[in-house]
């Protein structure tokens, strides 16, 4: 099983992880474009009174920074979702919501594609123990470089002998 999973194509696992990007982004889009009911519905009305004026205001700026906000949200977890959301929630047209996702969504998968692979075939050729060690290190040297400059004094004071 381990050396079927190892000897998949990149390119194949990229169109996985990507279609899998674009599904997951249709479910949060349809989650708020549900959550926001029928233009013109009950619930669309309760929405419109109840924000008094905000959700005007929210989709005004929706329009204008529009696909630009999924662009910059997707690397961040969690902020991509409410994003999605948020888009369908205010109605962003669905060809401009797709061609955002992606187009931010295609280089993710692929990079995510080159590093799982390489660090799945490292871990089943027996490496775990090196890829862990190297890891550690380079955690223990950030947090040492980290610890440093919080303890390093301002330019502007003198240090304390």
């Amino acid at each position: 099983m381990a050396e079927a999973l190892a000897a998949l194509p990149v390119p194949l696992v990229a169109l996985v992880l990507w279609s899998s990007a674009l599904l997951r982004g249709a479910g949060y889009y349809l989650l708020g474009w549900l959550s926001r009911g029928q233009p013109g519905g009950r619930l669309d009305a309760w929405v419109h009174r109840a924000s008094r004026g905000r959700i005007e205001q929210a989709e005004v700026r929706m329009r204008q920074v529009g696909p630009k906000a999924i662009i910059l949200a997707y690397p961040f977890y969690g902020v991509s979702a409410g994003t999605q959301i948020v888009a369908g929630g205010l109605r962003m047209s669905l060809w401009t919501f797709y061609l955002a996702l992606g187009v931010v969504s295609l280089p993710w998968a692929t990079m995510q594609a080159v590093i799982g692979i390489a660090a799945f075939q490292a871990i089943v050729a027996g490496y775990t123990p090196w890829v862990l060690g190297g890891g550690l290190i380079l955690l223990a040297a950030w947090l040492g470089v980290r610890r440093h400059l919080l303890r390093a004094p301002p330019d502007d004071e003198p240090a304390v002998t």
